[in-house]
C-alpha cells in the first residue's frame, strides 16, 4: 500500500486578552511558521474554525486528531504552495 505524503498544521486555541480577542493560531512545524486566525464564533471549536480558513482558501483536510490542547489538521502535499503562500514563506 503506498502512503500518501501529507503535511501537519497544528491549530490551537488562544484566549482572549485585555488587548485582543479570542484567536486560533495555526502552525506549519515542517516551516516552522504560524499564523493567527480570528475566532469564529459561528463555529463551535478552534479545529472547525481552522478547518473552514483552510477550505475558503481551496485547502482540503484529510484526516485530524485531538492532541488535548491543540488539533492536528493533516493536508496533502499538493497543498504545500497554497499553505506557503498562506503563510507568506
Amino acid at each position: 500500500m503506498e502512503k500518501e505524503h501529507l503535511l501537519a498544521v497544528i491549530v490551537k486555541y488562544i484566549p482572549a486578552t485585555d488587548t485582543k480577542g479570542s484567536r486560533v493560531k495555526l502552525t506549519l512545524p515542517r516551516y516552522k511558521k504560524s499564523k493567527f486566525i480570528s475566532f469564529d464564533h459561528s463555529l463551535n471549536t478552534s479545529y472547525q474554525i481552522a478547518e473552514a480558513y483552510l477550505n475558503a482558501n481551496n485547502i482540503s483536510v484529510k484526516a485530524e486528531a485531538d492532541l488535548g490542547e491543540e488539533h492536528l489538521l493533516l493536508v496533502s502535499w499538493d497543498y504545500a504552495r497554497k499553505l506557503t503562500d498562506l503563510f507568506n514563506i
